[in-house]
């Protein structure tokens, strides 16, 4: 899927961001673009950044246009829209804070995958990586076969290559607060001034992005996503995309229902054994896994949002 500012017809605009009932649009017209500007929303129109919605005679927003991606979580109370139209997802994660990520990593790639959302996983501050952990990580995932960058967004670092694969496409960011998100984007885009925070201890940065907003950029749109410490999933069908190699073994398990646990003929098993798959790895299938169960069982009536 291939998207360009021209994806946006005439009367429609795009969603910079999204309030309870105002949003911030940009305009592409046969005239060019315009400024964008703050309108009021029509009651019962939900809308989320990167929404294209159509325009009343008076600058209002009286609807929205069929999505082609959603961008979506389980938030254990219902559906929240992060993003909307969105080509790819830039997965983030910085140095001094790999630890305990890989979860929310895969959780990331799931949600993206059953969108039809292509993932590249970004792994920034490699400038500050003195214990080698966040390199050990980005390669642990390029060995699975993912889209790996390894930048700096502060130094330059990497940059030019991610340029490459975002231009003229609509992707958002999303990671933990303080994983320079916003750095990234004004490093990537300059001249855009998204505010960024300060870094604290151990170059861990401080939460500054409140809202999802969406900043055009080189033919397309660039979406900093609030900080995000859980990605909850609505059910297991994505698991395969964020975990490759326990999909590919799975298919020599004895049971087509194998849950790679107590069952006999279970190949993953087998594979752990043979160290032919991580067992950490399977350890964080099988808490993805538990955890979308439990997020069913606690959740309530749906409701579509696009605010953080």
């Amino acid at each position: 899927m291939t998207s360009t500012l021209h994806r946006t017809s005439a009367g429609a605009a795009v969603v910079l961001r999204a309030a309870r009932r105002h949003v911030w649009v940009f305009e592409c017209d046969e005239k060019g673009t315009r400024p964008a500007r703050r309108l009021r929303v029509l009651g019962g129109v939900d809308l989320a950044p990167g929404d294209l919605v159509d325009l009343d005679e008076k600058g209002a927003v009286r609807s929205r246009q069929d999505r082609r991606s959603v961008l979506r979580r389980n938030t254990g109370r219902g559906e929240q829209v992060l993003a909307a139209n969105i080509d790819d997802l830039m997965v983030l994660c910085a140095a001094g804070m790999v630890e305990g990520k890989e979860g929310l990593i895969a959780r990331c790639i799931a949600a993206a995958r059953k969108e039809g959302i292509d993932v590249a996983l970004v792994f920034n501050k490699i400038d500050i990586d003195d214990d080698g952990q966040l390199r050990a990580e980005a390669r642990s995932w390029a060995g699975l076969g993912f889209d790996v960058h390894s930048v700096s967004a502060l130094c330059g670092h990497g940059l030019d290559r991610l340029q490459q694969r975002l231009r003229g496409r609509w992707a958002a960011l999303v990671g933990p607060s303080g994983v320079g998100k916003s750095t990234l984007i004004n490093s990537l885009a300059p001249g855009n001034a998204l505010r960024t925070g300060e870094l604290g201890a151990h170059g861990r940065g401080r939460h500054t992005t409140s809202l999802g907003q969406a900043i055009p950029w080189a033919g397309g749109f660039l979406i900093d996503l609030p900080g995000v410490r859980s990605f909850g999933l609505f059910d297991e069908t994505s698991l395969d995309a964020a975990f490759p190699e326990i999909m590919a073994a799975s298919k020599d398990c004895r049971f087509a229902d194998c849950v790679h646990g107590p069952e006999p003929g279970c190949a993953v098993k087998a594979a752990v054994e043979k160290n032919e798959i991580d067992k950490e790895r399977l350890a964080s299938w099988h808490r993805v896994r538990e955890s979308i169960r439990k997020g069913r069982e606690g959740m309530t009536r749906p409701s579509t949002h696009g605010r953080e």
